[in-house]
């Protein structure tokens, strides 16, 4: 189920702090080959002209509240793409 929240800039701030003084785990960083890969997507799209209209990025995010071993957590979820972004939705479950 989603859920379109509305959170003033003060309270995301609170929430996003709290989150980061449970510490973060940080990403490998990107090998040669997948440097390679992205530039080569990168350049296959490059000619794209109507076709960038049609695409919709999203991505997700999973925050765990009461630590790293499960409890309560909260997701978002949104999107953005030619037409413009979606809010940020928070999904149940």
């Amino acid at each position: 189920m989603l859920k379109n929240v509305t959170m003033d800039n003060q309270s995301s701030y609170k929430k996003v702090k709290h989150l980061e003084k449970d510490g973060k785990k940080h990403s490998p960083a990107l090998t040669t080959a997948h440097k390679d890969l992205r530039l080569s997507w990168a350049k296959d799209h490059m000619t794209w002209n109507n076709e960038c209209h049609k695409v919709v990025w999203s991505d997700e995010k999973k925050f765990n509240l009461d630590g790293p071993d499960g409890g309560d957590s909260v997701m978002i979820w949104a999107s953005f793409g030619w037409g413009g972004k979606s809010s940020i939705c928070f999904v149940d479950g």
